[in-house]
């Protein structure tokens, strides 16, 4: 199973700014701000919900309409004011950010190749697809570190270039130090 680091976060986040509406209101934070405030959390936990049915991965269309639903969650959250809360909404803005962008990576070219890949039986051309999590049918880890090179190649020869070119500006979306896709973390 895989989840997405920032998004128990981001729920973490919610639940903790819930609480701390419900046991005090501040004097600095109007009623119309916990009511917006509300609505995008709502927003984002839509976002989230929807999300978390496609795990570990959201690709083509589904990952289109999730990343524009994202991008409302994450401007509602960046219309947010209140000088009490704005820390906690900045950190909810960075992660829900960080989100859409992952989203935003597999909604594109790149996401609708790796439909092509899946829809393709090449496993004999190219040995990185044994890094594929066959009951998921979708990349694992170990598919964006072990062969990087076999997974460029395949990318290339099965979607052109200009896919690769977009997987390898989206690196950064897929690996955190440690080596492990950013996205995808094992559970």
């Amino acid at each position: 199973m895989f989840f997405h680091i920032p998004v128990l976060s981001i729920v973490l986040l919610f639940v903790l700014s819930n609480v701390s509406q419900s046991s005090f209101i501040s004097s600095d934070c109007s009623a119309d701000f916990f009511s917006k405030e509300n609505a995008c959390n709502s927003l984002t936990l839509d976002v989230i919900r929807e999300w978390a049915k496609y795990k570990p991965m959201t690709v083509g269309s589904t990952a289109d309409m999730l990343s524009v639903t994202c991008m409302k969650a994450l401007e509602c959250t960046k219309s947010l004011n209140c000088p009490e809360k704005n820390a906690m909404i900045s950190t909810k803005i960075a992660e829900l950010a960080e989100l859409c962008s992952g989203i935003r990576a597999f909604s594109g070219s790149f996401g609708k190749c790796l439909e092509i890949i899946r829809s393709r039986d090449m496993s004999d051309e190219y040995p990185c697809l044994v890094w594929w999590n066959n009951s998921d049918d979708s990349p694992t880890c170990e598919f964006f570190t072990t062969d990087y090179e076999c997974a460029e190649m395949m990318v290339e020869n099965q979607c052109g270039g200009d896919v690769l070119k977009s997987m390898r500006r989206n690196k950064s979306l897929f690996w955190s130090n440690s080596g492990a896709p950013y996205l995808l973390i094992a559970e």
